[in-house]
């Protein structure tokens, strides 16, 4: 975590805009409030004898990595040649050169080994004892040295992940910075930003479907943003164009976007009726709920949605210390259940991957690396059958069903299902349906056989779409939402294993969330959505104009093959002997 530090007062007297890519829904007005990282007091804890070797060498690995990291960083500045480089070049060395020095690095692994800190509390401990040492020094050039060390220090607790103090945000901030943690994100959120513009991300990075879910206006990829808003500027934040307004320039942003307001207010059922009761319309398409942080909340009957198509339980273990306990979980699934029943409820089982850093998860899950879904397994059984249990003890007050996340191999969804039936018995719980998601491109080669084993198939769009193209979804990716033909081809193929299985397939990935492309998603077959709640209005609305458009002209080919026959010599016909 950090800090927010108040930049320069002023205005932004030239009007500017800029262009991002827009990632959050609707529209968001404020007063810029810049993001300057400021370490605060670390959370003490200290850690067992044998516990700090290890953090030894996590430290050394951090320092490792931000060294390398400073070194790419000099090599690009020499390449590109541009003025001021040599200036850039030698400041960079001089970071490096600290990364190195024992007066850091060193001191920070004595306070690991005699005191039992973590590495985060060990640099911080560091700091504040070069501190004083350089504090009692009035020679300016000695100063700047130490303020260099505190930057360098500074920026190795962040690649840590150390929990470094609470967000001071007031509600109806447009915040700017580079990037945000999840943890970050959350406080944010709660603390009621008007709009979020980071200099980093991209459509399918985790901040962004963050940001979906819970409905805050999002610019992502905004080169220099920190460097073009003045703080307390006023910042307009289009969510739907990627365009920022800053100053002047906010109210014609503000104008530009009637759409993205009127997207985030449709009242819930006036574009559809109520559906049957599997949660289709009337026009046999199923719409569902994206859950994430706010699981609690009553969004999924809000905007017209009947269920939950994938509850990403992660979010659940996020910001504490300690695992949840069973019937923690137990209560938390219940609750969704009962209040979508008889909708179902798909809980994604654990999954450890990218939105977050080690020091947001409980200590028992901190080191696994990317530990993707049912790997898991591997290495915290105990955690899986926790979760397990929970899921069958909640899925006697609703319609709960799992949803395997990674699966690389039908072996995997087997083994589950044999360890679900094991526990069920000792639970006394109720059948779960089994399903998995299809992101792994290995899986698209046995997807025959894995329909066959599942009660029904979701498509990670966002997972399977970077693995296939050789994408980071937090980096790469898209600058809007399409649809390659790689990944519509997979899709595609999803979809007929799980007809010619009579398994249900499901989207459950961003491109869901895209109107543009719900007309192309529904060519390939797709007849299931799940998404963010709040997306949920206008990507229904798109669905409704393609199948209008499709209806007439299906009618206009109609008319023209009558009037073909009509103009044909009547000949007669017969068909067989």
């Amino acid at each position: 975590m950090a800090e927010i530090g108040v930049g320069a007062p002023g205005t932004d007297a030239d009007g500017q805009t800029l262009q991002g890519v827009g990632a959050g829904p609707g529209l968001g007005c404020g007063p810029a409030h810049l993001l300057l990282r400021r370490p605060l007091n670390l959370r003490r804890r200290s850690l067992a004898p044998e516990a700090r070797g290890h953090e030894v060498v996590r430290l050394r690995g951090a320092a490792a990595a931000f060294e390398a990291e400073l070194l790419a960083v000099a090599g690009e500045l020499e390449a590109a040649d541009e003025p001021g480089a040599a200036l850039a070049v030698s400041l960079i060395t001089s970071q490096r050169a600290m990364l190195r020095d024992d007066e850091l690095i060193s001191r920070a692994e004595a306070a690991i080994v005699g005191q039992g800190a973590t590495a985060e509390q060990a640099v911080l401990t560091a700091l504040q004892a070069l501190e004083a040492r350089f504090g009692a020094l009035k020679a300016p050039t000695i100063r700047a040295i130490w303020r260099d060390i505190e930057d360098v220090g500074h920026a190795l607790i962040g690649r840590l992940g150390g929990d470094m103090g609470r967000l001071t945000i007031d509600p109806g901030d447009v915040v700017i910075a580079h990037d945000l943690t999840v943890g970050e994100l959350i406080s944010v959120i709660k603390a009621g930003a008007a709009g979020l513009v980071l200099e980093s991300g991209s459509m399918t990075s985790h901040v962004a479907v963050l940001c979906r879910s819970a409905g805050l206006p999002a610019v992502l990829g905004v080169t220099g943003a920190l460097r073009s808003v003045q703080d307390e500027v006023r910042v307009c934040v289009d969510g739907e164009s990627g365009r920022v307004g800053l100053g002047g320039a906010a109210e014609a942003v503000a104008d530009w976007s009637p759409r993205a307001v009127a997207a985030g207010s449709s009242p819930p059922g006036a574009l559809f009726g109520p559906g049957g009761d599997d949660g289709s319309d009337s026009d046999g398409l199923i719409w569902r709920a994206n859950l994430d942080l706010d699981w609690r909340s009553d969004q999924v009957g809000r905007y017209g949605a009947k269920g939950v198509g994938l509850w990403r339980t992660l979010y659940l273990y996020l910001g504490r210390d300690e695992l949840p306990s069973e019937d923690e979980l137990a209560l938390a699934f219940s609750a969704v259940a009962e209040r979508c029943a008889p909708a179902p409820v798909t809980v994604r089982l654990l999954d450890l991957s990218g939105p977050s850093d080690d020091a947001d998860l409980p200590l028992a899950l901190r080191g696994l690396g990317d530990c993707r879904g049912v790997r898991l397994l591997r290495h915290r059984p105990d955690v899986i059958d926790t979760q397990l249990r929970a899921l069958l003890r909640a899925g006697r007050h609703g319609n709960l069903r799992l949803l395997l996340p990674f699966v690389s191999d039908v072996a995997e969804v087997h083994a589950i299902r044999a360890r679900l039936e094991r526990l069920r018995a000792e639970v006394d719980g109720p059948q779960l349906p089994l399903g998995a998601m299809v992101e792994v491109p290995a899986l698209l080669l046995s997807l025959p056989e894995l329909a066959e084993a599942c009660d029904f198939l979701a498509i990670g769009s966002n997972d399977l779409g970077a693995l296939l193209l050789g994408t980071g979804r937090e980096r790469g990716g898209f600058e809007r939402p399409t649809l390659p033909p790689a990944l519509a081809t997979a899709m595609r193929w999803t979809v007929e294993a799980g007809r010619a299985a009579g398994v249900p397939v499901s989207l459950c990935g961003e491109l869901a969330a895209e109107p543009s492309l719900m007309g192309a998603l529904l060519d390939l077959g797709l007849r299931e959505f799940s998404l963010a709640p709040r997306l949920l209005p206008r990507v229904r609305a798109a669905a409704k104009a393609w199948a209008a458009t499709a209806a007439a002209k299906g009618a206009a080919d109609a008319d023209a093959a009558a009037d073909d026959g009509a103009a044909a010599s009547p000949v007669p016909t017969s068909v067989g002997p």
